[in-house]
């Protein structure tokens, strides 16, 4: 599931912020637009969002999740961290939550701690 934020720019607004072309953001990340979070809306906001509907395409209930852990470069705060705050959005207790703050690498970082750490536990219920 993906959330994007509502407002959305081409690369005008970029190359007004950077010396730059649309040709050469194109070519070189295949960027044509950004979306970009209004000032009301948290990255908590967006991941509460996609976790809701995760969790009833895996039909649970957020309160089966053992661990919450969110992967983000733009965190709604350093504390409480931002996996605590979707958390407190679910109205629930007990859960392991942690932020991975690794950039573009965010998700394959994500992936590898699940690889390497989550299977250890076999009862683990996890939402990233």
């Amino acid at each position: 599931m993906v959330v994007t934020p509502r407002a959305c720019h081409d690369q005008c607004r970029s190359r007004k912020i950077v010396d730059t072309s649309d040709e050469w953001i194109t070519t070189r990340t295949g960027i044509k637009e950004r979306h970009i979070a209004a000032d009301d809306q948290a990255a908590s906001d967006m991941a509460y969002e996609a976790a809701k509907v995760a969790l009833a395409d895996a039909g649970m209930d957020a309160s089966e999740l053992t661990h919450i852990v969110c992967g983000t470069f733009t965190p709604d705060s350093m504390v409480p961290s931002t996996a605590c705050r979707i958390q407190e959005k679910f109205g629930i207790k007990g859960q392991a939550c942690v932020d991975i703050a690794a950039a573009c690498s965010g998700l394959s970082t994500l992936w590898r701690l699940h690889a390497d750490t989550l299977p250890s536990t076999r009862t683990a219920r996890c939402w990233w």
